[in-house]
């Protein structure tokens, strides 16, 4: 049988735009509750995002971009597009699904294979 990872952080209920968004900080919860009345729960290895350097935002962001994010971040007031709410610690949460993208990756490919700086 395959080994099947789910990428999963408690973290992840922060990331909520809101009762009438679909990204509700609660569906997170509603999954697992799924999986577990499917019986899917005990075939998955749970994994915590691995902590990487921020710089892998640098390979696809501008700096000036990632500042204005982060002052959105700080504040709570602004918006910087769809995905960049005015919400405090929208950039941590945005780190926490860049890490979880790049350990997914990583439990494809075998560990490290993304040349991301890795803190343990």
């Amino acid at each position: 049988m395959n080994t099947v990872a789910l990428i999963y952080s408690q973290d992840f209920k922060k990331l909520d735009f809101g009762e009438s968004h679909p990204m509700r900080g609660d569906r997170y919860k509603k999954a697992l509750a799924e999986f577990k009345s499917m019986g899917l729960l005990e075939n998955l290895i749970f994994k915590e995002p691995i902590l990487i350097s921020e710089n892998i935002i640098r390979l696809f962001h501008d700096p000036e971009y990632i500042e204005k994010v982060i002052e959105v971040s700080e504040t709570g007031k602004g918006y910087y597009g769809e995905e960049v709410p005015g919400m405090k610690g929208i950039y941590g949460i945005i780190l926490l699904s860049v890490r979880a993208s790049n350990t997914a990756a990583d439990s494809i490919l075998g560990e490290n294979q993304c040349g991301v700086e890795i803190y343990r």
